[in-house]
């Protein structure tokens, strides 16, 4: 799973080197990516369970 981390790590940097006038929609993108990324750890998790 440091896969995962590793991505959380790179969006949660990006976002505070973004400084734009459209930033929250930014933020909404990353925080969507944040979720498909955490949805796709569960379903691999679970995978790895099987």
């Amino acid at each position: 799973m440091k896969l995962f981390k590793q991505h959380d790590a790179w969006l949660n940097k990006a976002a505070e080197q973004v400084k734009a006038p459209q930033l929250s929609q930014i933020n909404d993108k990353i925080a969507a990516l944040q979720a498909s990324l955490k949805d796709a750890e569960r379903q691999a998790t679970a995978l790895e369970q099987n």
